[in-house]
């Protein structure tokens, strides 16, 4: 697991962290954050580790848990953020008080798409190449 450089609910209560005291957390750390304005996120990435083993440079979908705390930087300041990675195909805002996926995607284009799915339904995600459907990722919260 390693961290993201663009941007999830801070992990703990903490003051603010300089990004020295981050980096030295990390250094020991079992499951990777992302640190935004002193705070400091949990993070999942899988694919083939970089050369820095703490930074994740180029994701190809990135996916975001939103809670009333953080969905408007999720579809604000994330959003912008992750658009101008040039890897990066697809960004899934999940909702977790309902069954939600807001789903941005870059096209063959190249230009960027939004499709949301409320309720039911099924959508590609890239990276691995599958789809889902919105029971699979909200299976066993009901």
């Amino acid at each position: 697991m390693r961290y993201t450089r663009c941007m999830a609910g801070p992990t703990a209560s903490h003051d603010s962290l300089s990004v020295e005291e981050y980096l030295k957390l990390e250094e020991g750390a079992t499951v990777r954050h992302e640190y935004v304005g002193g705070e400091i996120f949990a993070m999942v990435a899988c694919g083939p580790e970089g050369d820095d083993p703490l930074v994740e440079d180029d994701p190809c979908l990135v996916v975001e848990v939103a809670s009333p705390g953080t969905e408007t930087t999720d579809r604000r300041e994330k959003l912008a953020a992750y658009k101008r990675m040039p890897g990066l195909r697809a960004y899934l805002i999940v909702a977790q008080n309902r069954k939600w996926v807001e789903r941005h995607f870059r096209g063959e284009d190249g230009a960027w798409h939004r499709g949301d799915l409320v309720d039911e339904g099924r959508f590609p995600v890239p990276c691995p190449g599958t789809t889902l459907t919105l029971a699979e990722i909200y299976e066993g919260l009901e």
